[in-house]
């Protein structure tokens, strides 16, 4: 089903302008040129251990990924520290979202 028909000269006129701004930005030589074992060496570093928020291991991956920035060549590299509120797990005060999800999945899991 056509909702919406468009004269011929409209939709040949869209065409190539989505075909113009597409060949503003060449994403397939690109593409073609990533290394997928670095990628993938980089993906094992990043996700390698699990961390929360502002613990050591995420100020590791902050200095790991402004380092790589630099190798890159990026000629201005630096980190912004912020404030945030964070809820981190508490195992004796879990917050609701986690507890309902305990009492759905095994209610048992809450009663030892």
């Amino acid at each position: 089903m056509n909702f919406v028909s468009l004269p011929k000269a409209k939709v040949e006129l869209l065409q190539q302008l989505t075909e113009d701004r597409w060949s503003l930005f060449p994403i397939s030589q690109d593409l073609a040129e990533v290394d997928r074992d670095i990628m993938r060496q980089h993906l094992q570093i990043l996700s390698e251990v699990p961390h929360l928020a502002g613990q050591n291991r995420d100020e590791f991956l902050t200095e790991y990924i402004r380092q790589q920035w630099v190798d890159f060549g990026l000629e201005e590299v630096s980190v912004q520290g912020y404030e945030t509120l964070l809820s981190f797990p508490d195992k004796d005060h879990p917050n609701l979202v986690v507890e309902q999800m305990y009492r759905e999945a095994s209610p048992s899991l809450l009663d030892n």
